[in-house]
């Protein structure tokens, strides 16, 4: 996954499979011309992240800000918003004072270099991470886990145990990406298994959660693996257009993450107002998202909710 986000960095390449790096100190002079492509790009991000926060203001008043009652699911979209804005303002803020920085012909250090590097890759996996916290509350927590753990030994590598002098990548870290890709079939596989055995003793009616889980897991998964198969083919390539991927890849979480919070919560609300018989008709483990975003126990609920029919 490391290759995945340092290609953003066109001047950086490989080619040699088994670990052995350089810096290619010819195409690194690109990384100025890269650099002020990078702030209309990241301008861009910040454009799209907003036009969205826009769009779901009415949903996000209703739903975050008028309850008082702090959860982890309304952390998780308070972050996944505006940690998008923060790392666009970053991305700009870093990007001018190394484009004044390195004028002309001059090369970028090594250590800017690499600070770019770390910044992007802890970035796009801190918002990976929120996102697969969101997508896998069904299918297991140790899956976000794993991503954090492999976030930490990514950034302890890079930092600690490569020489910048002998960084390279090319098409040949491409096997990183369908490696990646692998791991997000089996997630939303077994994401879509959980769904299927749920559902084994109903009807073949498509209950709300069902579309709900499929349509938002689904336009996730395309919209994620594009962009992964994108960056995976340009990481050989010194193209300008390579730098839009990064902005536009936060955006596309961020967006991920609060409208599938915000479509889960709507399903809540309608299957709250949904008579029971109705409700165990379409899907009855509705129950377990309806006390998804909770901060009492669903045994408290329960009990709270039988106190109040007798």
């Amino acid at each position: 996954m490391v290759a995945i986000h340092t290609s953003v960095l066109p001047a950086l390449h490989s080619d040699s499979a088994l670990g052995e790096y350089h810096l290619s100190l010819p195409l690194i002079s690109l990384l100025s011309l890269e650099m002020q492509a990078q702030i209309g790009a990241s301008v861009l991000g910040l454009l799209l992240t907003s036009c969205d926060s826009l769009l779901t203001r009415h949903k996000e008043l209703e739903y975050v800000w008028n309850s008082r009652r702090p959860t982890f699911v309304r952390c998780l979209f308070i972050l996944a918003k505006y940690l998008a804005f923060s790392i666009h303002i970053g991305n700009i803020v870093l990007t001018s004072l190394w484009t004044i920085r390195f004028r002309g012909h001059e090369r970028p250090t090594e250590d800017v270099c690499m600070t770019w590097q770390i910044f992007q890759s802890a970035t796009c996996y801190i918002m990976l991470l929120i996102l697969e916290l969101i997508l896998s509350l069904k299918v297991g927590i140790f899956l976000s886990t794993m991503l954090a753990g492999r976030m930490a030994g990514t950034i302890y590598v890079i930092r600690n145990r490569v020489d910048a002098q002998q960084l390279k990548f090319t098409r040949h870290c491409i096997s990183e990406v369908i490696g990646e890709i692998a791991v997000q079939l089996v997630i939303h596989g077994l994401a879509l298994r959980r769904t299927f055995w749920d559902l084994r003793h109903y009807t073949f009616a498509r209950p709300p959660l069902f579309s709900v889980l499929n349509r938002d897991g689904l336009k996730i998964f395309a919209a994620i693996s594009l962009a992964m198969v994108s960056i995976g083919v340009s990481a050989g390539r010194e193209a300008i257009p390579v730098v839009l991927i990064y902005p536009i890849f936060i955006s596309l979480i961020s967006t991920a993450v609060c409208r599938t919070i915000l479509n889960l919560q709507t399903l809540d609300i309608t299957t709250r107002e949904t008579p029971s018989s109705e409700r165990n008709k379409e899907f009855t483990s509705i129950n377990d998202i309806s006390i998804w975003d909770t901060t009492t126990r669903p045994e408290q609920d329960t009990r709270s909710r039988s106190e109040g029919t007798h």
